[in-house]
C-alpha cells in the first residue's frame, strides 16, 4: 500500500469511523496537535541528557497520547465495530500516575518564588515547549467538547491533559537542577 492515496488533496480527510470532513475541523485540528505534542516528547526523549526513568515514562505519555488522539479522531456516527477498535480511555489512575511522578519532581525541588521563562538546559527547554504545546491541546481539546463534537464521554481526558503541563514544567526545572543549570527567572520590567 502507498504512502500517499490522493484522498486528501481537495482539503479532506476521514474521521475514523467513515465521516469525510474538512482538514480545518475541529476535530481534526484537535488531534493534529495532539499528534504535535507527541512529536515534541519525541524530541525530548532524543536528548541525550535525559534519564532512563524520564524516557520511560514520556515514552507512556507518548502511548497514551496516541490513544487519545484516536479517540479524538472518531466519528460521532462511527458504528460499534469500529469503537470496538479503540484503545482503552484515559483513567483516573492514569491521572494518579501523573500527580506522582509531579509529586516526585517537585519533593527535589526547591519551593518556587518566582515565575520562570521557559529555558535552561535544552532537555528543559525541550519540556517547557511540551507543557506549552499540551496547553493548546487541552483548550482544543475543551472546544471538541463545548461544541459537541467530541464523540465520549469526558472522563479522565481533560484532567490528564492539565496534569500534562504541571508534568512537563516539574520535569524542566527538575532537568535544569540535575544539569546544574539555573532556572530563567523572569524580571518585571521597570
Amino acid at each position: 500500500m502507498k504512502l500517499y492515496t490522493g484522498n486528501g488533496d481537495k482539503g479532506t480527510t476521514a474521521l475514523f469511523g467513515g465521516e469525510c470532513v474538512r482538514k480545518d475541523n475541529p476535530q481534526v485540528v484537535c488531534y493534529g496537535k495532539i499528534d504535535a505534542l507527541n512529536a515534541q516528547l519525541g524530541l525530548v526523549n532524543a536528548c541525550s541528557d535525559i534519564s532512563a526513568d524520564m524516557k520511560k515514562n514520556v515514552t507512556h505519555i507518548q502511548h497514551r497520547l496516541f490513544d487519545l488522539g484516536s479517540y479524538v479522531a472518531m466519528s460521532k456516527d462511527a458504528n460499534d465495530a469500529s469503537r470496538d477498535m479503540l484503545p482503552t480511555q484515559v483513567q483516573s489512575v492514569d491521572v494518579k500516575m501523573l500527580e506522582q511522578w509531579i509529586d516526585v519532581s517537585e519533593s527535589q525541588l526547591p519551593a518556587l518564588k518566582s515565575f520562570i521563562l521557559p529555558g535552561g538546559s535544552e532537555l528543559a527547554a525541550r519540556l517547557h515547549l511540551a507543557r506549552v504545546v499540551a496547553r493548546e491541546v487541552e483548550g482544543l481539546f475543551i472546544a471538541l467538547i463545548e461544541a459537541d463534537l467530541y464523540a465520549h464521554e469526558l472522563d479522565g481526558e481533560l484532567v490528564f491533559l492539565n496534569r500534562l503541563s504541571d508534568l512537563f514544567f516539574s520535569w524542566a526545572r527538575l532537568a535544569n537542577q540535575q544539569q546544574g543549570v539555573a532556572d530563567v527567572l523572569w524580571e518585571k520590567a521597570r
